[in-house]
């Protein structure tokens, strides 16, 4: 038998299944830039929400963290659109959020969903590789063991 392709990971979304290639250049450039970026405006948000709540916040104050607290849920919006759409594509973006206006809560619950089932994955490829090696390397040492040249390295 020769080679073949690994089966692709998918997650399941709102009932469809979308591809998920954890290794591909968009994918980790996701991960490495669009969702850590989610998370710092997340965080700045949620800052921006507490100041709001501080008492004797004048009303020009207010005005202003208000504007400001729009700007980066919209922000948030679209690195979550940006992170999904280098996570899965365009057209599964479109797919999912066909008749529904995106929010920032959608995005951001929806990339950390995609990001855990990634890590998910990409723990369950690594634990195959390790516990391959780890079979490979038990059969070699009893190998070694039955023909005299036991090595101790392995």
């Amino acid at each position: 038998m020769g080679f073949e392709f690994r089966k692709q990971d998918s997650v399941e979304i709102c009932g469809r299944r979308y591809a998920l290639d954890i290794s591909s250049p968009e994918f980790i450039g996701a991960v490495t830039e669009d969702f850590a970026a989610i998370l710092s405006k997340y965080n700045v948000f949620q800052q921006l929400q507490n100041d709001c709540m501080k008492p004797g916040m004048t009303k020009e104050d207010m005005e202003a963290a208000t504007k400001q607290l729009i700007e980066e849920n919209q922000n948030i919006a679209e690195l979550g659109r940006d992170f999904i759409i280098r996570a899965l594509g365009k057209d599964a973006y479109e797919q999912i959020f066909a008749g529904r206006a995106p929010s920032s809560v959608d995005h951001i619950e929806l990339c950390a969903y995609i990001y855990r089932e990634a890590m998910r994955q990409r723990q369950a490829l690594v634990k195959s590789y390790v516990n391959k090696n780890r079979r490979e390397r038990r059969a070699a040492a009893r190998a070694a063991k039955k023909s005299g040249g036991f090595r101790e390295d392995l």
